[in-house]
């Protein structure tokens, strides 16, 4: 299951294939964002056709990255864009609870069991 982050890192691959600093708020978002998705790229959840796409900015100011991109989306990561956001997307992919009704009733006759014999035992 993918993370808010990483959701929102698909929808604006999709809609743009390379990640411009001018699309964020400051350097070390845009540092944090580039991670992310080369993250994302090495567990193929995004790809590229590069062997490296990115080029690291040597200069030693600004963002650590002049190019991030380009990128494609994963078939993974092109089913996450079939939800509206986030929280459809959570719901849909949440486990259920293993702690059903049927769990909590067999539950409760092993410890009625477990007391019945405790109390044979001390009984007689």
């Amino acid at each position: 299951m993918l993370s808010e982050k990483e959701f929102n890192l698909i929808r604006l691959v999709s809609t743009s294939s390379f990640l411009e600093r001018e699309e964020f708020s400051s350097d070390n978002e845009y540092n944090f964002i580039c991670e992310l998705a080369l993250d994302m790229y090495s567990r193929n959840a995004l790809r590229s056709q590069l062997k490296e796409p990115y080029r690291r900015n040597k200069t030693g100011t600004g963002p650590r990255y002049n190019i991030v991109g380009p990128f494609y989306l994963s078939p993974e990561a092109e089913g996450a864009l079939s939800f509206e956001n986030f929280v459809s997307y959570k719901k849909y992919h949440t486990q259920p609870s293993g702690w059903t009704l049927g769990n909590k009733i067999a539950a409760a006759g092993v410890l009625v069991a477990a007391i019945s014999v405790i109390i044979a035992l001390f009984s007689g």
